[in-house]
């Protein structure tokens, strides 16, 4: 199953193990391109709350943070993924973005 019908069912499946879900989810989401194309924000952060996958586990910060998007869905719905690191987002700004956008 690749990593986009796997998705589809996590999403289609509430029912389903919470521990199960957030363990193919850590498995899948880096394999993932642009996933709002297909699913709507809302699903997708339902998901991760459903199994409270909210971090990679890094203790929250002690202080302000900047972090960037990589990819924008429309001006009303910024994607869901976040980064600190400024060259990742670029490279998903080029590589994945869904809407024109200058980088």
């Amino acid at each position: 199953m690749t990593p986009e019908e796997t998705l589809a069912e996590l999403l289609s499946s509430p029912q389903r193990c919470a521990s199960e879900t957030k363990a193919a989810l850590q498995v899948i989401w880096p394999y993932l391109h642009a996933p709002q194309r297909s699913h709507h924000g809302a699903e997708l952060v339902a998901l991760f709350q459903r199994v409270g996958y909210v971090s990679d586990g890094i203790p929250p910060p002690s202080s302000a943070l900047t972090v960037y998007r990589g990819e924008l869905i429309n001006a009303e719905e910024p994607g869901i993924s976040w980064t600190a690191d400024l060259q990742v987002a670029n490279q998903y700004a080029r590589g994945y973005a869904t809407l024109a956008i200058p980088v």
